[in-house]
């Protein structure tokens, strides 16, 4: 009686500790494979030392900042983001290499001429800051030695229904031949439709063009700007979009002053761009409501 009553209770105690074993399901015949959970070090599945899977990844600091690269494209990368104003960035949350659309799509979004969705033309570099102390800005790299190639992409910010607004931010360029530094006003749904400000840095003018899908009409050419921005000096530009009227000033100095009463372009977002040889710094980005 002793006997059975051993052998009965060795096959329930199986019984459970089968029914209690975790097991990996195989592709074929039903085998169970029973899995290892105890302690181990990197690379378990348990506890362990760095290079297991709970360890955290690294992140930026700011919480809304997220991690990308050229690679991994966001689908949430839009033509505009989407982002309402006020709005500033000084890019020190930024970890280096970071592609600016990729790792803050809700503050960033592209525009391409050519129908590209690649955003790697705008990371984030350290670079002098305008006090001369070293920091973080926006690079852009002309892809394009030919100035009036402008298929690289513009960084964008804002929304269709922006409207109302003043940019301010600082810029230089260095490495630079012929470059321009193109600025899109009032972008608005689709993208066709918009004020581009364009500063060629050899000839020394601004000019503000009225955009309308392939159709271009100059309305404005200031041939003696001043300066050549090819030194790798900060300077500060401010552009005001403000019910019907658009104005572009650099170091204090106006530049552009326009007036027009076309309601199709007096709401967009906002975009930069740079074409040519070298390359571009961005830093102290500010949008404020008018």
């Amino acid at each position: 009686m002793k006997k059975r009553l051993f052998v009965i209770t060795t096959i329930v105690l199986a019984v459970l500790l089968a029914a209690c074993t975790p097991s990996v399901r195989l592709a074929g015949p039903d085998i169970n494979v029973p899995v290892n959970l105890g302690g181990g070090s990197g690379g378990d599945n348990g506890g362990g030392s760095a290079g297991d899977n709970n360890q955290q990844s690294a992140t930026p600091t700011s919480p809304n900042v997220q991690a990308g690269n050229a690679g991994n494209l966001d689908s949430s990368i839009k033509l505009l983001p989407g982002n309402s104003f006020p709005f500033e960035d000084g890019f020190e949350n930024f970890s280096i290499g970071q592609v600016v659309a990729v790792a803050a799509p809700q503050n960033y979004g592209i525009f391409r001429d050519d129908g590209s969705d690649d955003p790697s033309f705008a990371k984030i570099e350290e670079t002098f800051d305008t006090q001369g102390q070293a920091g973080k800005a926006i690079q852009i790299n002309s892809a394009n030695t030919n100035p009036f190639n402008e298929t690289q992409g513009v960084l964008t910010l804002g929304s269709n229904n922006s409207q109302n607004y003043r940019v301010n931010f600082d810029f230089k360029a260095d490495l630079v031949s012929r470059s321009f530094l193109t600025l899109r006003l009032n972008i608005g749904a689709g993208g066709s439709a918009y004020y581009k400000v364009t500063i060629d840095n050899r000839a020394g003018s601004v000019t503000l063009d009225k955009v309308l899908g392939d159709q271009v009409v100059q309305v404005v050419n200031r041939d003696q700007m001043g300066f050549n921005y090819a030194d790798n000096i900060f300077r500060q530009v401010e552009i005001i979009s403000q019910a019907g009227t658009v104005k572009v000033v650099i170091d204090g100095r106006t530049l552009i002053d326009y007036s027009d009463n076309d309601p199709n372009y007096q709401t967009g977002g906002f975009g930069i761009g740079f074409s040519g040889g070298g390359r571009l710094f961005i830093d102290n980005l500010s949008v404020d409501q008018l």
